[in-house]
């Protein structure tokens, strides 16, 4: 936030207050990569406690569309995903991962695997 911050109406308090009472993005599974990227980009506005309006104005996106994408309704490009992320001051990572692996990390998939050939016994 630039400026001065003020305790009264629309201040830090306001401000920190209508964060913290931010509507649920809806129709987006828990787990999915867009709601990893909505909550990211909120997350990190809401730690950096600035307005989308101040978003909008770091990186050139249109204030409506960012609360258009915070509210699951809108899929960025990788483009305005790179915009965004120079915005809020991060580096945008992509990653493929397999999905033996990701499954793996999630706590699915098996805990123990067992090799293909019998195991000699040892005396």
């Amino acid at each position: 936030m630039t400026g001065p911050v003020h305790d009264g109406p629309f201040g830090e308090a306001d401000l920190i207050m209508v964060i913290s009472k931010r509507e649920t993005p809806i129709d987006l599974e828990e787990g999915s990569p867009e709601y990893a990227i909505v909550h990211a980009i909120l997350d990190t506005r809401e730690r950096l406690q600035i307005t989308q309006s101040e978003l909008a104005r770091r990186t050139g996106i249109d204030q409506g569309d960012i609360s258009k994408l915070e509210r699951g309704h809108r899929n960025p490009s990788l483009k305005r995903l790179k915009r965004l992320a120079d915005g809020l001051g991060m580096e945008l990572r992509i990653s493929f991962i397999p999905i033996e692996d990701a499954a793996l990390e999630n706590g699915e998939g098996p805990v123990l695997c067992l090799p293909e050939e019998p195991v000699e016994e040892m005396d």
